[in-house]
């Protein structure tokens, strides 16, 4: 069960490894190959080994890039500018820190676990998986520092973004028929404050014509009572003539 176990990290662990090894030579790759399989059989006193392979590995790939760029940076006829040996240097030196710590760390585990240590494979494998998300990081700045190296030192341009999908026309949208409900919601709420002035303009109307009628009344009455007062003026005046 463990040699089985040992099979399937080293597929995934080589598979992982084999995307950053861009430039391992042919004689390390035939080397490492039989290692690997010598590993895999020797059962779990064989994974630091196995793990001290892979590690070798990278730190050979990682050396051999940073070694010719250091030598770029102290060559002052190359003329690098401020940008390009900013590149080249933070590169190269979070390439050597990688190397310095966490692999050198990594080492001491696998040359504990072939000395029968504490170390146990579950541990270089999930300490292993953390190298290698720091070597993917690192493989694409040195993939970058080739880049430069092979413009002549000159920055690489980033790649255009790619232009924007067109758009589909939309289609225009349906005029919605007004609702009704609001408005008759707002007559509802105006009923109940129309009430009280309906009533005070009738109450006024009403008033209104009570002080109509009585003004007719009263100048009806005013009518009628003037041929009275007329005829009783002429018949005094008669009563004075015959005295």
């Amino acid at each position: 069960m463990i040699s089985a176990a040992l099979r399937s990290a080293q597929v995934l662990a080589a598979g992982m490894t084999r995307s950053l090894c861009l430039e391992a030579s042919s004689s390390v790759a035939a080397a490492g190959a039989a290692s690997d399989d010598t590993a895999a059989d020797g059962g779990a006193s064989s994974a630091g080994r196995y793990f001290l392979l892979l590690a070798e590995r990278e730190e050979q790939r990682i050396r051999a890039d940073t070694d010719w760029i250091e030598a770029c940076l102290d060559d002052e006829s190359l003329g690098l500018s401020e940008e390009v040996s900013g590149i080249l240097r933070v590169s190269a030196g979070k390439a050597r820190l990688l190397l310095t710590e966490k692999l050198a760390q990594f080492r001491g585990l696998c040359e504990d676990n072939m000395a029968n240590g504490v170390t146990q494979y579950c541990d270089l494998n999930g300490f292993w998986a953390i190298c290698c998300l720091q070597l993917q990081d690192i493989g694409r700045m040195l993939a970058t520092c080739r880049q430069i190296r092979d413009c002549q030192f000159r920055r690489v341009p980033p790649a255009p973004p790619s232009p924007p999908a067109p758009q589909q026309p939309r289609e225009p949208l349906q005029k919605r028929k007004p609702s009704r409900a609001p408005a008759r919601q707002q007559q509802r709420q105006q009923q109940p404050a129309k009430q009280p002035a309906l009533a005070e303009r009738q109450r006024r109307e009403r008033l209104a014509e009570l002080k109509r009628r009585g003004r007719q009344r009263l100048q009806h009455a005013e009518d009628s009572a003037a041929p009275s007062h007329a005829a009783e003026a002429k018949g005094a005046e008669g009563v004075q003539i015959f005295a």
